[in-house]
């Protein structure tokens, strides 16, 4: 039976510390052995490059589209470093697929999308999710709160209030 890419490790001389030794192929014919050559000696302590700190935006959205979700684009202008070490803006857009009923505070990212610069690791971009002031509604944690004045005879007596619903111009009456 033959394994494809097989790496033999027996050899005991010359051949394996300069890296180059066999390999199966089924496609080969005759023998089977092909050479190849693999880098597996160490050259040394290896330094990473720095990354910058990530940069953060807010990104309002309206009560309305996190009830249903949203796609929301993002352009954002950064700097790019071409192969021959110039540097130049590029615009790009970036595409957020805000999910039905995302909480405030949740984080989107991008990795490596911010400004590139020689021996660095570009920053991560990171669009934090705000929600958008509404004029009926507020929300903490999974609910929607409605505020509704009412005097204390009909707090006592009992009455009807028309409140909103949200994404339409229809209200739904209650008793309270």
């Amino acid at each position: 039976m033959v394994e494809p890419f097989a790496k033999f490790t027996g050899f005991s001389g010359g051949l394996s510390g300069a890296g180059l030794g066999f390999s199966h192929s089924a496609s080969t014919g005759g023998s089977g052995r092909t050479p190849f050559r693999s880098h597996s000696f160490n050259v040394g302590p290896r330094k990473e490059k720095p990354q910058d700190p990530p940069i953060e935006h807010d990104l309002y959205v309206s009560l309305e589209d996190i009830n249903r979700g949203v796609t929301k684009r993002m352009k954002i202008t950064r700097r790019v470093v071409a192969n021959d070490g110039t540097v130049r803006k590029e615009d790009k857009v970036l595409a957020i697929n805000v999910k039905p009923g995302w909480k405030s505070g949740t984080k989107i990212t991008f990795q490596r999308e911010g400004d590139q610069a020689p021996n660095k690791i570009p920053a991560d971009i990171v669009f934090i999710i705000r929600d958008k002031p509404h004029p009926h509604f507020k929300r903490e944690g999974s609910d929607l709160k409605y505020t509704c004045q009412i005097s204390l005879k009909e707090a006592l007596c009992g009455a009807r209030a028309a409140v909103p619903l949200l994404g339409s111009e229809e209200r739904m009456v209650i008793n309270v």
